[in-house]
């Protein structure tokens, strides 16, 4: 890993990790030295995007994910923001458990299959 923490700490606001610092080890291979810049880390769930966005644009988040495509250029335009556009790695995806539950019914996951809005799943 290239930080290690010394403690984290669930709070009302999030995950805090507190007590930053690097691998006990010398720069070697593929990698430079790592070194914790910052005492501690704040993760916070933002689950509205506009919140997350205007968050960035005041200052309140250092860091934002998934914000809308149509508002990059008002986010990079930001004072003090510097926006980068990051490749998804993976896609949501919903596993079912067939062996025990609701979704043991096939009925249930077709009916699940179903709901789900295939045009604007592959659209976005």
């Amino acid at each position: 890993l290239p930080l290690r923490r010394a403690q984290a700490r669930p709070s009302r606001e999030g995950r805090a990790l507190q007590g930053l610092r690097g691998p006990d080890r010398r720069a070697g291979g593929f990698g430079g030295k790592r070194t914790a810049y910052v005492d501690e880390i704040l993760f916070i769930p933002v689950p509205d995007v506009a919140v997350r966005q205007a968050g960035v644009e005041t200052g309140e988040y250092h860091y934002a994910q998934q914000l809308q495509q149509d508002m990059y250029e008002r986010v990079k335009n930001a004072p003090g923001v510097v926006a980068g556009i990051i490749k998804p790695e993976g896609w949501p995806t919903a596993v079912l458990n067939h062996k025990q539950g609701l979704m043991t019914d096939k009925r249930i996951r077709q009916a699940f299959q179903a709901a789900l809005d295939m045009q604007e799943i592959m659209a976005a």
